[in-house]
């Protein structure tokens, strides 16, 4: 399920972190959802990083991620999905899963999963 949602999401992380104008949202409803994902992907760094698993930096960039996003009409736009990511679930419209289900189900640890959500916030000449 995540993997659909970082591939759309990243898409745009990819745009605000280096010249990709053919991938920016060209509709009111993308932007929304691509706020929405990235405000659910910074409370799931948030909850990495109480674990230690990943750096305050990674934080950090998804925060100005959001910052280079157009500005939602609804100050409140995916605060849900960025509380829930706190609580290490992954979180989009009705689908739920948790951080620790969605490793499990990829054969991996929590630990690269975090890493992984905080290597899509990096500007791709960093990677």
């Amino acid at each position: 399920m995540r993997a659909s949602l970082v591939v759309f999401a990243a898409g745009f992380s990819v745009a605000v972190c280096g010249p990709a104008p053919a991938q920016v949202p060209r509709s009111d409803e993308a932007a929304r959802t691509i706020r929405i994902v990235e405000r659910n992907h910074l409370g799931l760094l948030a909850y990495c990083r109480e674990r230690g698993l990943v750096e305050s930096e990674a934080v950090d960039r998804q925060r100005r991620v959001l910052g280079a996003l157009p500005v939602a009409e609804d100050a409140a736009l995916g605060a849900a999905e960025e509380a829930l990511g706190r609580d290490g679930v992954i979180a989009f419209g009705e689908s739920r899963t948790t951080l620790a289900a969605d490793a499990a189900a990829e054969g991996i640890s929590v630990a690269y999963d975090c890493f992984q959500i905080a290597l899509r916030a990096m500007p791709r000449e960093t990677r």
